[in-house]
């Protein structure tokens, strides 16, 4: 089983895209809610990385100034064993000034570590520009040791002159043992065990997979199941997988839960982790009983038809505005209701 386990609350949601007046990042109750789960489902680091927010999470210190719902988020993450990340992008132009203090901010309030994120750069990506990365990495290792937990490089690409490529040279220049993240292959729709993986010699390797994220609220986006091809057996070859989740948590929620139960091995029968999906599931939404649940994903699974669903689940699943277009979607009223 990979070291790591985990989820990156990191999807693109827009302003346009807004849900009752929200949008960019999960609520403070359903980020609670979902560090307090998630470690049933076999998750163990949950990473803070909402790309439509990195600017301004790349300064702690100021956006952490009045913690407001924070602590309660670090509280849940420590009370239940989950490795809480804040990732910074510190930007083409290097980080912001304060970093440092920013990054003892966070861990006086309850962070375990952070994730340096670069934006892609171009193809040439100058050799120099990954030894800076490298240079800013020791630094922030040599003040606060251990903090930097993992690593992005926008730069992919065979260096400019030399047979090494950007992921050696990383592995390095970064400090031992700091985990490169890697998504240089999109693995969505296939199994990880056909992702090339690096080869490095000083760290492990975390997978980003963004195979349960999404780019726009539309239902036909949404997975109610977990993805193909990340089993325990497969992710037993890497250093860890991080999942990429989409928003949202109403409707995200079943896919992240099923993922983790397949992929940590903590559910191999299929009965069984159907009905832990379901009922945790259920106690996010308080008051939509399990079996309704299930019968949605059986929907959308297709093994089961809409027309083998009653009204009465129906009325009970559109009560959540969150599933709402989902459920008008996989299950549209009778004939008989619109005649």
């Amino acid at each position: 089983m990979a070291g790591a386990i985990g989820i990156i609350e990191g999807f693109t949601w827009e302003r346009e895209h807004a849900l009752n007046g929200h949008w960019g990042e999960l609520r403070p109750e359903e980020r609670v809610y979902l560090l307090s789960a998630m470690h049933t489902f076999g998750y163990n680091t949950f990473l803070y990385d909402p790309r439509c927010l990195r600017r301004r999470n790349a300064d702690p210190q100021e956006c952490l100034r009045d913690p407001g719902d924070w602590p309660a988020s670090f509280d849940a993450a420590r009370e239940h064993d989950v490795a809480f990340l804040w990732g910074i992008a510190p930007g083409p132009d290097g980080p912001v000034p304060g970093l440092f203090d920013g990054v003892e901010r966070l861990l006086d309030l309850g962070v375990n570590g952070i994730a340096l994120l670069f934006d892609d750069l171009p193809d040439a990506a100058d050799v120099d520009q990954v030894k800076a990365q490298g240079h800013l990495a020791r630094n922030l290792e040599a003040k606060f040791p251990g903090v930097v937990r993992a690593f992005r490089s926008g730069c992919r690409h065979e260096a400019i002159a030399g047979s090494d490529t950007i992921p050696q040279l990383l592995d390095e220049e970064l400090p031992e043992g700091v985990a490169l993240f890697w998504s240089g292959a999109d693995p969505r729709a296939r199994s990880i065990a056909h992702v090339e993986l690096p080869d490095v010699n000083r760290r492990p390797i975390w997978i980003w997979d963004p195979a349960l994220s999404v780019a726009s609220p539309e239902p036909g986006e949404i997975s109610l199941h977990a993805p193909e091809g990340r089993s325990h057996e497969v992710l037993a070859g890497v250093g860890g997988w991080m999942l990429d989740i989409g928003w949202p948590l109403d409707r995200a929620l079943p896919g992240v839960a099923d993922a983790g139960l397949i992929a940590s091995g903590v559910a191999t029968d299929a009965v069984d982790r159907e009905k832990a999906t379901a009922n945790a599931w259920a106690r996010w939404l308080h008051d939509v009983p399990p079996e309704a649940l299930t019968v949605l994903r059986q929907v959308a699974a297709g093994t089961i038809t809409p027309d083998a669903v009653s009204e009465e689940v129906r009325v009970a699943l559109l009560q959540k505005p969150g599933l709402q277009p989902l459920v008008e979607r996989l299950l549209p009223p009778p004939a008989s209701a619109t005649s």
